[in-house]
């Protein structure tokens, strides 16, 4: 593998990240339209309370979606992408975490759980399209 490849791997992993974070303020947005009025405070505790569960759900779909297009523009490497792609994700995940929640590890529940998703999604993808493809071959 070159380089490139994985920086472009890591490019999309943050591209991902990116597209959590803003699934997770839409979603707020979402429920501050749904139950308006409230003080700040009170969309400020549903975020802490809903943005685990939506980067975990999200997560998996980015996943899913990402490696899917990866795997049907490109022939080689099918596997590798599908376990590398989570991979960096978690290692660029856990040095933000670190550097910005020291005691994040103290309920490692909810990493155990996203990183679980992610490598499902992405595990998925690729098991689908391999079973296309060789259903395309036959």
């Amino acid at each position: 593998m070159s380089v490139i490849f994985w920086l472009k791997l890591s490019g999309l992993a943050l591209l991902i990240m990116i597209i959590n974070i803003a699934t997770s303020i839409l979603e707020v947005f979402a429920y501050s339209l749904l139950v308006p009025g409230q003080p700040e405070s009170f969309y400020s505790a549903h975020a802490q309370l809903s943005a685990p569960w939506v980067a975990t759900i999200g997560g998996a779909v980015w996943m899913f979606v990402f490696t899917r297009q990866f795997i049907i523009k490109n022939e080689m490497h099918r596997l590798m992408y599908a376990v590398a792609l989570p991979s960096v994700y978690l290692a660029m995940d856990l040095i933000i975490m670190y550097a910005t929640v020291p005691d994040f590890l103290n309920e490692p529940g909810w990493v155990i759980a996203a990183t679980t998703a992610r490598y499902t999604g992405s595990l998925m993808a690729y098991l689908i399209s391999d079973r296309a493809a060789v259903a395309q071959q036959q």
